[in-house]
């Protein structure tokens, strides 16, 4: 990796790049420790870090993959929130694709490391290095933020990935996720947290994050409708969608027993915040409170904007752009109320921070964050969008109403405790829990096995998960029909579990179906499948009723089980072929056979070819007939003429002829006839049978 080399009981580790200046001796602690050649010391202060110190509980490495650890906003505090937390049961790393600062803007829990996998302070190496001026070859260019990437980043994150021992790997922003696609092992779990919003990635970037999801185990939205866009966008189960809140740490700050008079809003100061609205509110409710003051904390592009706007409506000893402040929990307890105009929130950290101060929150009725968090009129109220007169009448209504003002806050405080860092922590820890699970389960093999009734057991692995949430899933390949869920049982803890399709208790319509495992009701992978037994559906005794049904199962091209049926209201089963240079001889076995039956041969729709009519004959076994290969040669209309093959039966419905009674779900290929050739004036035609896809019998006639 690109760490300064180390000495360490008398072996020097080389490092891969002199980039940094500065050596992190926690991350060469931990990998010197990883090369065999630390020291007892390096070890101990090694192990205080590592999970053997986490309580005794087994541990995992989550490294969250960030743009940088040193800028302010809204993703940086959430990922500082919940790297702080999960290190309490994990070993957690921040790695910054780049480093412009001596320290952090925000506050970090000083147990969590940061990895800067480039410098480019002033008077480092790296920020002299040619390859920051070429742009990267990894990171999407139709991303806001692709010019800040570069060679040198693309050159330091496939070595990261090469090297590290990381179990879990979660991407803060969907395009850095090109790097989790492009270089993370295949070991590692790989999480992609939707910090933005569905509809902010349009055009060719949609189209980019969607091919990154595709490669993730998992995407985790910070809100259930977002989650809920996401599902609606995507197929089921690609990617699988999850919705995670932020964790937003208790003030852990004095908060003063009166509350001043002021409203506060904190955020970046661009177009979407629409501070321009509150700014408008404000200049309403000063007229009829000008004791009351509105802050406003952040920095952005609209900053001068708002300033100028601030300035014509005279409202300057009313409103004051404060600009950004690195601890915002502090200036939160200063106010007694707390406001946004957001036309547009992925998530509403400022929300729920302004909550845990114990303040209640006047916010638009944005759906995505602030209508998730608010309950209005308990802790909180919502206001129309863009209407600077609903906001200021809320404020107004809080700022005249201090008891009720009290007990909306005091509710916001209680209700915030949702978002506690440990709970996000637990949920995360969860999460990835159960995909390990899932990756587990997705390369499990199954063996399916049928037994004399035809009934069909489908076996799993003994390493299966131990949990009753877990079901077998036949869904049909046709839309408008139903799906079959099949429970599993284990006949020990040393068995497999298994699941059981009884054809006798399963009325399946004709087609194709495939199988897949399904947790809590939410579909997870396709059933893979190393094994079919199918002696068993050879002793299966044959359907005598008119109403025929049949099921083979099989395993598809991806190696997943599915299964072929056939349900058919008649069926003539075709039994021994005889071919001669006259005719074709067919034997066919129907449940009531009879001397007044014929077989037609029916040309397509789309043919003009004529039908070809012959007497069956009853035998031993059914009935027989010879089907004169003249005869069809003489019915064809052009080159290349198709018939399908039926038993006709005066009063009844015309019955397909078919070979479906054993263990070929597709004979096409595999059970195939020789052609007849027939000459005539017309030429040579040659006559042939074969089957089709659903192994029913055809005939075609081909003329040179």
């Amino acid at each position: 990796m690109w760490l300064r080399g180390i000495l360490c009981c008398s072996r020097k580790i080389v490092c891969r790049y002199q980039s940094l200046s500065e050596i992190n001796p926690r991350w060469s602690c931990r990998r010197s420790q990883g090369t065999g050649g630390a020291s007892n010391s390096c070890e101990a202060i090694w192990s205080d870090w590592c999970g053997t110190m986490k309580g005794g509980k087994e541990s995992m490495k989550i490294s969250f993959l960030i743009h940088s650890a040193y800028s302010m906003g809204g993703v940086p505090r959430r990922t500082f929130n919940l790297a702080a937390a999960l290190d309490k049961s994990h070993e957690v790393e921040i790695v910054s694709s780049e480093r412009r600062a001596d320290r952090p803007a925000l506050r970090l829990d000083h147990k969590v490391k940061v990895i800067d996998l480039t410098d480019i302070r002033e008077g480092r190496i790296d920020a002299r290095n040619p390859r920051l001026e070429q742009p990267s070859e990894v990171y999407p260019k139709c991303d806001g933020f692709a010019k800040l990437y570069n060679r040198l980043i693309d050159e330091r994150m496939a070595a990261w990935f090469r090297e590290t021992d990381a179990d879990v790997v979660i991407s803060t922003r969907p395009a850095l996720g090109s790097y989790v696609a492009a270089h993370a092992p295949s070991r590692m779990l790989r999480i992609a947290q939707e910090h933005e919003g569905l509809h902010r990635s349009k055009g060719e970037l949609r189209n980019v994050v969607d091919a990154i999801y595709a490669t993730m185990d998992a995407v985790v939205c910070l809100t259930d409708s977002d989650a809920m866009l996401h599902r609606d966008h995507y197929p089921p189960g690609a990617p699988r969608i999850f919705s995670i809140p932020a964790a937003v740490p208790a003030a852990d700050t004095y908060i003063p027993p009166e509350a001043g008079r002021v409203v506060i809003s904190g955020g970046r100061l661009v177009s979407y915040k629409r501070n321009d609205v509150l700014v408008d509110a404000f200049a309403i409710v000063a007229k009829r409170h000008p004791d009351w003051n509105l802050r406003i904390y952040g920095r952005g592009p609209e900053g001068r904007a708002l300033r100028e706007q601030i300035e014509e409506l005279g409202i300057h000893d009313s409103v004051t752009l404060v600009g950004p402040a690195a601890d915002l929990q502090a200036e939160w307890v200063k106010g007694a109320i707390a406001a946004t105009a957001t036309d547009d929130e992925p998530f509403g950290m400022s929300i729920v921070e302004a909550m845990r101060c114990g303040l209640p929150v006047v916010s638009a009725d944005t759906p995505a964050g602030p209508r998730e968090i608010i309950e209005h009129g308990v802790n909180g109220l919502l206001v129309e969008r863009r209407s600077p007169e609903a906001m200021a009448d809320a404020l107004i209504q809080l700022i005249e109403d201090p008891d009720r003002r009290a007990a909306m806050g005091a509710a916001a405080a209680a209700s915030a405790h949702r978002y506690d860092p440990d709970r996000i922590a637990d949920k995360y820890t969860q999460l990835i829990g159960e995909l390990a699970d899932y990756r587990r389960v997705n390369t499990m093999q199954a063996t399916c096995r049928a037994d004399s009734m035809g009934n069909l057991q489908i076996i799993l692995p003994t390493g299966f998960p131990d949990e009753d949430s877990w079901r077998v899933v036949c869904q049909p390949r046709a839309t408008d029909q139903k799906i079959v869920t099949l429970d599993l049982s284990r006949a020990s803890r040393e068995a497999g579990p298994v699941a059981v399709m009884e054809r006798s208790q399963l009325d399946l319509s004709e087609g194709r179906w495939d199988f897949f495992l399904e947790y809590e009701g939410v579909r997870q992978c396709p059933l893979l499948a190393s094994r079919v037994e199918l002696a068993g559906l050879l002793l299966c005794p044959r359907p005598t009723t008119r109403l025929v049904s049949w099921w083979i199962p099989y395993i598809n091209a991806g190696g997943q089980l599915s299964l072929r049926t056939w349900r058919r209201n008649g069926h003539a089963e075709l039994g021994d072929v005889k071919l001669s240079d006259t005719g074709l001889t067919l034997s066919i076995s129907t449940p009531t056979p009879s001397d007044h039956d014929e077989l037609v041969l029916v040309p397509r729709s789309d043919s003009r070819a004529v039908a070809v009519r012959t007497r069956l004959q009853r035998t031993r076994s059914g009935v027989a007939a010879t089907i004169p290969v003249a005869d069809i040669a003489a019915a064809a209309a052009t080159s290349h003429d198709d018939w399908d093959v039926f038993l006709v039966r005066a009063g009844y419905p015309e019955v397909r002829v078919a070979r479906l009674f054993d263990d070929l779900e597709q004979r096409k290929r595999i059970h195939t006839y020789r052609s007849v050739p027939v000459v005539s004036a017309r030429g040579t035609t040659r006559v042939r049978l074969y089957f089709t896809p659903a192994n029913d019998l055809s005939v075609s006639a081909s003329t040179r």
